[in-house]
């Protein structure tokens, strides 16, 4: 998976991955950040708080590149809690012919 993505991409491929219809709400917690969706139309107290980064806007990149984050976690459908650890094993340089997950 290229670094360049952002964390929306991530969150795309995972439920890609998981079989899952993209039907929660999410949100990754990487130290003191929280990144995850801005959705002002939905009132649920459980809902994202207004600290939240949006996912369309950081990338990967940004917060990987210093090396220092080598594991954060995800967490989907906040009525269920379904809360999942991402560990950065290792970073490979990317490489063209790969095939890998697309947004349609």
């Amino acid at each position: 998976m290229k670094s360049s993505i952002s964390f929306y991409e991530l969150h795309y491929t995972i439920q890609l991955a998981m079989g899952w219809g993209n039907y929660h709400l999410y949100e990754f917690k990487i130290g003191n950040y929280q990144i995850g969706i801005i959705d002002e139309d939905f009132d649920d107290p459980l809902s994202v708080s207004s600290d939240v980064i949006d996912a369309t806007e950081i990338t990967l990149d940004e917060v990987l590149s210093k090396g220092e984050v080598k594991n954060f976690t995800y967490e989907y459908d906040f009525g269920d809690g379904w809360i999942h650890s991402i560990v950065v094993e290792k970073n490979h340089a990317f490489r063209s012919g790969y095939i890998l997950p697309c947004l349609h």
